[in-house]
């Protein structure tokens, strides 16, 4: 008896139409939490909204900066900004540095650390593509942590990534 498989190209074959099953699922079937904006409606007084002047303004090396800033610190926030990941499988998402603009995202040095947020997703979700700015929500602290991009001045513990609209 001639297995099916016995030939290279209809093991390509198969492997290729499973995995274009399992992407289209994803990305059309499933729903996508960044054009989810029902997280926002009716949440606007419960919600600090951060600025990049307000964390332009921060000094990295002394921690002081502006009240409006300090006062958000461990509370709910959100914030508008471009994804950089922090790896290279771009299927999942569930960490990622936020910055101001597209810029930020491609050019060497990185933005001072008091221009980028370390982003920690608490459900990790799927994305097509980081290219469009985002909002995101979640619980702000003014702490410092490294990556591969190099420091960061704040980090967010994100439930909600959505498009910016």
């Amino acid at each position: 008896m001639k297995s099916l498989f016995n030939q290279p190209w209809k093991v390509l074959l198969a492997w290729t139409l499973v995995t274009v099953a399992i992407a289209t699922y994803t990305f059309v079937f499933k729903p996508n939490p960044r054009t989810d904006t029902s997280a926002f409606k009716g949440s606007s007084t419960e919600l600090g909204e951060i600025t990049w002047d307000m964390l332009a303004e921060f000094d990295h090396a002394s921690g002081k900066g502006p009240k409006e800033l300090l006062d958000l610190d461990g509370k709910r926030v959100r914030v508008p900004g471009f994804i950089v990941p922090l790896n290279d499988f771009m299927v999942v998402l569930n960490e990622f540095l936020l910055v101001p603009n597209a810029q930020a995202c491609i050019h060497v040095p990185p933005p001072p650390p008091n221009l980028i947020i370390h982003v920690k997703l608490k459900k990790p979700i799927a994305i097509e593509q980081v290219s469009n700015p985002s909002w995101v929500m979640g619980d702000f602290k003014i702490e410092t942590t490294t990556s591969v991009h190099g420091p960061s001045s704040y980090t967010i513990l994100a439930d909600s990534l959505v498009e910016y609209e």
